[in-house]
């Protein structure tokens, strides 16, 4: 992740600059004033932050191009159109290549075959906060200078700040493995029975609506997190999954069908076999996914119980054993 490497070492000058002392810089970085760094490295250093941020962006549209994943995919996209669209000012009166001396280039195009989606998010993360930071540097030199020019670098931070941030990656906000569908409430209940109906609603022949899966999403994670002990969470969790799974989003979609599981551990839906198969087809997590197929056959009571998935987990585990014994 040479990239992640460079927009953070970016993160740690932007402090310097910006006068600030952040955790390894030392004492030093904590006396520098921004009157006291040239104009040019200041506006250089920006111009190298900004272009960071956009590459995350341009990266993390190409990867969710490659994987199908057409929610993420407008999002990254709204992101970046934001971006695009914040006024660039001259605050010094060079070229672009000029400015660009100023700091170290951006790295080289990442690979998003062999990079993971949570690395790319990071490395949004990181080029979103030191562009903000580089802004804030020439604001802090432009009070300090009494310049007129404070206004255009206020202007670029409202406008930054008004981008919109999606959570491209959303395990912190799935709800831990802890909780226990253990009681009936009437309340969650009806929530759930409202969730069911939009997300029905939003099938019409083959195709689906997407905004009412989104609708209906939202009132499962409602319910969730408003009555966590009611009996209707794993089937709340396990909607969300298959609407996940809709959306293409794979690893969440595995944390929900995690989640019906641990929270109810007699279950009648097939999530453990579920969470397997996209380990195992979808993410090509192999180790794990051999594993859930071995526990969800363990678990098994009867030859009619889920007895395609039986079928279907017996001939993975069989495949997948043969590939570990010959990988040794």
């Amino acid at each position: 992740m040479a990239k992640l490497a460079l927009i953070t070492s970016i993160v740690v000058s932007v402090f310097v600059l910006a006068g600030c002392n952040p955790a390894g810089a030392g004492k030093a970085g904590a006396a520098i004033e921004a009157a006291k760094i040239s104009e040019a490295d200041l506006a250089g250093q920006l111009a190298v932050t900004r272009q960071a941020y956009r590459q995350g962006l341009e990266t993390m549209i190409k990867y969710y191009i490659k994987v199908g994943n057409n929610m993420k995919l407008n999002w990254a996209r709204s992101e970046l159109n934001s971006l695009n669209a914040i006024q660039q000012y001259k605050y010094v009166a060079k070229t672009a290549a000029d400015i660009g001396k100023a700091g170290p280039a951006p790295g080289p195009t990442v690979d998003v075959a062999k990079t993971s989606e949570t690395d790319l998010a990071e490395q949004i993360t990181i080029g979103r906060r030191a562009y903000r930071q580089s802004v804030k540097a020439m604001i802090k030199r432009y009070t300090e200078t009494g310049d007129s020019k404070l206004k255009w670098a206020k202007n670029e931070l409202n406008s930054l700040n008004a981008i919109p941030q999606y959570k491209y990656i959303a395990e912190a906000t799935v709800a831990g493995a802890n909780l226990k569908a253990s009681r009936a409430i009437a309340d969650a209940d009806a929530l759930y029975a409202k969730a069911v109906r939009i997300e029905e609603s939003s099938q019409f022949l083959f195709l689906k609506d997407d905004n009412r899966l989104r609708q209906a999403m939202d009132k499962y994670n409602q319910l969730i997190n408003k009555y966590p002990d009611s009996d209707k969470i794993d089937d709340a969790a396990y909607r969300v999954a298959k609407i996940c799974e809709h959306f293409k989003d794979y690893t969440i979609a595995v944390l929900h069908y995690q989640r019906t599981y641990q929270w109810d551990p007699e279950t009648i839906y097939p999530a453990k076999f579920e969470a397997a198969f996209l380990l195992d087809q979808r993410l090509h997590r192999r180790a794990e996914a051999l594993q859930l197929y071995q526990e969800a056959l363990s678990q098994i009571t009867s030859a009619r119980q889920h007895s395609q998935w039986q079928q279907y987990a017996s001939q993975r585990v069989r495949e997948l054993s043969g590939e570990s014994k010959s990988g040794q």
